[in-house]
Order: structure tokens, then C-alpha cells, then sequence
């Protein structure tokens, strides 16, 4: 195989998914791609210039769906909002990795259609790109929240399954062992799927706000 920056990023992006973050390192890298890890510092020059390379990545993952004709800025912004957490979902600690390389703050993904169509409606730029701006730092810490609590159920299902199963080793009142209910199962399985009302009904408290202060013509 021949080895160049996309073949590291490629297995980066792979290995981040199978052991997160904190296990991330150039070694495992380099180990995964068959070579030393010294050979992966002609393509990155650290572990943090991997990391952005990781969160470019990620980034140009972003789908190339135009915006509906005549969309109003309130669902231009909502949408896009959407969609970032929907990339940072995709992949292990994606919040993480992004919120580490400082990438979110310069034009990941783009959002210059975002902010015309805000622009457009009355909004001065300055405004409009503090706007995108606060929706994106919400949607990155609320993102972050999701998948540590995800990470934690995580951790103690695994720590559950070594728990003891007969009855004689349980402490007394040890209720630990009960079966797990239809919706934690969901929760584990896929956490956003329980933090999708929650996580519409604050940005749409942000859009509102933004309502109020923001364009006059709508």
C-alpha cells in the first residue's frame, strides 16, 4: 500500500471510531497502517496537526444538499444547525476532536449561505455571523454533553457485564441486575435518539430569540 497524508488521516478517522479520543495516539496509527511511527511525521507534524487533519475529515462529510429556493433564514439557520450535529455524531468523540483543533471557528463546515440568506432579510454581516456563530458553539457543547453521557452509559453496561449473575455473590437489596427497560436499551444502542426533542425544542428557543432581535423583514 502506498502511504501518504489521506491513507493516515483514512486509518486515523478509522481507529478514532474503535477506541475514541483518549486511545487515539500516532503509534496506534501507525501501527494499524503496518509502519513505524516515525515514518507518519513525513505526512502529520503532531498528534494535534492529526487532529485537524481529522476534523477536516469530518467536515468534508458535510452533505452537498443545496438549500431549498426562498428558504426563510429562521429554517436556513435551524438546518444547518442540523446538520453540524448530525456530523459531529457520525464518528467517536467527533465534538471532541473538533472542539480540541479550534476547526468549527474557522468555516467548518461552510456557512456563507447561511449567513447571506440572514443578511438578505436585514440583518447586518457582523450580526448575522454572530448569529451562525452562537448556534454552532450550542450545537458543539450540546453535542459534547451527548456523547460523553453516551460514552458513560457506555462504560457502565461494560461494567454491568461483570457484575455477578448468581444469586448467592448478589449483597442483599442489590437491584443492579434487573433487566434493562425498552427505553435504556434505546439509549445505549443510540443515545441521539432520546436527545432529539431536547436538543429541537433549545435550538428552536435560540432561533426564537434570534427572531426577536434579529431581521425585521422575515
Amino acid at each position: 500500500m502506498t502511504l501518504g497524508r489521506t491513507q493516515v488521516v483514512e486509518a486515523a478517522v478509522a481507529l478514532l471510531d474503535e477506541v475514541g479520543l483518549e486511545a487515539l495516539t500516532l503509534r496506534r496509527v501507525a501501527t494499524r497502517l503496518g509502519v513505524q511511527a516515525p515514518a507518519l511525521y513525513w505526512y502529520v507534524k503532531s498528534k494535534q496537526d492529526l487532529l485537524d487533519q481529522i476534523a477536516m475529515a469530518i467536515a468534508d462529510e458535510s452533505p452537498e444538499r443545496p438549500p431549498p429556493a426562498r428558504e426563510a433564514w429562521p429554517r436556513r439557520l435551524g438546518r444547518h444547525g442540523r446538520e453540524l450535529r448530525e456530523l459531529l455524531l457520525r464518528h467517536r468523540d467527533g465534538a471532541m476532536v473538533v472542539a480540541q483543533t479550534g476547526a468549527l471557528s474557522q468555516h467548518w463546515p461552510p456557512a456563507a449561505e447561511v449567513t447571506a440568506a440572514m443578511v438578505d432579510a436585514g440583518m447586518a454581516p457582523a450580526e448575522a455571523n454572530e448569529a451562525v456563530r452562537t448556534v454552532r458553539q450550542f450545537v458543539l457543547g450540546y453535542t459534547l454533553d451527548e456523547q460523553a453521557a453516551g460514552q458513560a452509559a457506555g462504560t457502565r453496561g461494560d461494567e454491568s457485564e461483570r457484575r455477578p449473575t448468581d444469586e448467592s455473590e448478589r449483597e442483599p437489596g442489590d437491584e443492579s441486575e434487573r433487566e434493562p427497560t425498552d427505553a435504556s436499551r434505546e439509549a445505549r444502542e443510540d443515545p441521539a435518539r432520546t436527545e432529539e426533542p431536547a436538543f429541537e425544542s433549545a435550538l428552536r428557543i435560540i432561533i426564537d430569540g434570534l427572531r426577536v432581535r434579529g431581521p425585521r423583514r422575515h
